[in-house]
């Protein structure tokens, strides 16, 4: 009867979001990521601030029964809910009224969906069908029928758009997943191989390969643009719960309750490890800087170092009395540093596997541990809202950091190891003199936790990403924004910088699974900002505070936007002409 919001990294929750008063069938963020809705069967929608674990809106009506599904819409001014009263019902988010209802008929509505443009959305039913509805009229009427998916030989339990919006999957209690046309309702593959029900389908970020999970234990990787199936299945000690894509789409981590690191190449849809040990739920897992090994953290307190050639287990570390939040290797690789609840850092020497030092201090559990470019230092970002500077040799607290107001969430030291920008739940970001312990520039702009910091490989600028939805570039020197990428339609997994022979770049990953990547050029306190990306939906974008040079491959949209801030075609951009 409650929801919990957890911490990624941490592997702890956030905030406990209580109110229903029945079984929650279903969660689903915002595409901001800003927001969550879950549906119940105490026949209301609740929706929640993820920053606050308020409860904004109930949706509810006279009428409504068991909620079994919900979705948000692209733009997320709409959502759609089934029940088991065999309605769909359609919401205005903001007024939180039911504008329009949908009658199946013939079964209870066990999933529905939005299409990724927001053209469309579609129902599974435990009529065997799948209802599909145009949205042209949605804002004067409810969506108009477009057409019934039929076929399938028992009930429909789960469906997914592929990215373009082109295809349906539907995935079914026989086992089969069906693949139809989004537009025409054509049927034209039928995907065999499980022995049960298909709880969850999903595509990848590409669109090439389908992914199908299971109640049998198993899991399904299809490549749906050959003419011949090649599929990969793996089996889990207990049932597959949720699948997802990393966000680069290349590697393909499904999730049961067997506490294990799945380890998978997608390029040739093969296992290429299943790291079993861990007693609880995995949190955090590294590769050391050459690729040879893997050290993860668990909740069952312990850190483990693995080949990653064989998958074995090299050692198991014990020493942490609480949850493992965050695991780091060395520059020189021949030590990690771990972070735990237990308000400790343990350094490990890994040729014998024992831990050298315990670094005591802080008052709360530790989030974040990383080392110095050198490795004569770590520093470690804690929930009482310091920064504590380590001296890997001795052991000994050089400096606390303090001036942040909420719990400390990430950190990252400048190229030279001279600074420290540390990333807070106040919502600023601070760099620090590491050697003087003093605060140099409280960098302020985010409107939600800042998750992620790190430095250019030049070290004149920090990149900051954040809950509201944006990643921010400052100078380092004056400690100014010098630009705002906005808005993103997804939470922001990560940012990092990369240099190469053709200028430096900004790589954002997202929870949609969409890759962003960004050529920076540094010119004073200007920063030109040229977008371009490997793979992304096509969802609304702006640049503020960047001057535009040029822009290619735009869709319409895109080319409006960037108009609306200023640019103008040019012989080097006659896109935006």
């Amino acid at each position: 009867m409650t929801v919990r919001l957890w911490d990624v990294e941490s592997g702890t929750y956030q905030h406990t979001l209580t109110g229903h008063t029945n079984v929650v069938n279903c969660v689903t963020y915002s595409p901001r990521g800003d927001q969550v809705a879950s549906a119940s069967d105490d026949k209301t929608i609740r929706l929640w601030d993820i920053v606050t674990g308020d409860c904004l809106q109930i949706l509810s009506d006279y009428s409504l029964a068991e909620v079994s599904s919900v979705a948000y819409s692209p733009e997320s001014g709409l959502l759609v809910s089934g029940g088991m009263d065999q309605h769909v019902r359609l919401w205005n988010i903001d007024s939180g009224k039911c504008f329009g209802i949908h009658c199946i008929g013939g079964g209870k509505v066990l999933d529905v969906v939005f299409s990724p443009q927001g053209h469309q959305y579609a129902s599974a039913s435990y009529d065997r069908t799948v209802r599909v509805w145009d949205t042209k009229k949605i804002t004067t009427e409810f969506g108009i029928f477009k057409f019934i998916l039929s076929g399938h030989s028992s009930y429909v339990c789960s469906l997914a758009y592929s990215p373009k919006g082109d295809q349906i999957a539907s995935g079914c209690g026989d086992g089969t997943v069906r693949l139809w046309d989004a537009e025409t309702g054509h049927h034209y593959r039928t995907l065999t191989g499980h022995t049960s029900a298909v709880s969850s389908v999903v595509y990848s970020p590409e669109g090439n390969l389908i992914v199908s999970g299971c109640r049998d234990g198993t899991v399904h990787s299809r490549e749906i643009s050959a003419r011949t199936f090649s599929s990969t299945s793996r089996d889990c000690v207990e049932s597959v719960l949720c699948i997802k894509y990393s966000p680069e789409g290349g590697i393909i981590v499904s999730r049961g309750l067997d506490n294990t690191i799945q380890v998978c190449d997608m390029e040739t849809r093969s296992l290429l490890h299943q790291l079993c040990g861990h007693s609880d739920t995995v949190i955090s897992a590294v590769y050391s800087s050459h690729g040879d090994q893997m050290v993860s953290a668990s909740k069952d307190k312990t850190v483990r170092l693995w080949d990653m050639r064989s998958g074995e287990c090299h050692c198991v570390l014990s020493g942490h009395s609480g949850i493992v939040y965050c695991v780091a290797f060395s520059p020189q690789g021949d030590e990690i540093a771990s972070s735990s609840n237990d308000k400790t850092v343990l350094l490990w020497d890994l040729s014998r596997g024992y831990c050298r030092q315990r670094l005591s201090g802080h008052s709360k559990g530790v989030r974040c541990v990383v080392y110095s470019p050198e490795g004569i230092q770590v520093a470690s970002c804690s929930a009482d809202n310091t920064v504590r500077l380590w001296d890997t040799g001795t052991g000994a607290c050089s400096r606390i950091l303090s001036g942040h107001t909420d719990t400390v969430l990430n950190a990252a030291y400048s190229p030279q190891g001279h600074q420290l920008a540390s990333a807070s739940a106040d919502k600023t970001v601070r760099t620090w003199d590491v050697e003087a312990g003093e605060c140099l520039n409280v960098l302020q702009g985010h409107d939600g936790k800042v998750t992620r910091v790190r430095y250019s490989d030049v070290g004149d600028m920090v990149a900051s990403s954040s809950l509201d939805g944006t990643v921010r570039l400052w100078s380092v020197a004056s400690g100014q924004s010098l630009a705002v990428v906005e808005p993103f339609q997804s939470y922001i997994f990560d940012v990092t910088w990369s240099a190469t022979p053709e200028g430096n770049y900004l790589v954002t990953g997202c929870r949609d699974g969409s890759l962003h990547i960004w050529q920076t050029i540094r010119e004073g306190e200007q920063c030109h900002v040229r977008l371009r990306w490997g793979f992304m939906h096509r969802s609304p974008f702006t640049l503020a505070n960047a001057t535009i040079q040029d822009a290619h491959g735009l869709n319409d949209l895109n080319k409006r936007l960037f108009k609306q801030h200023g640019a103008e075609g040019t012989p080097a951009s006659p896109e935006l002409k």
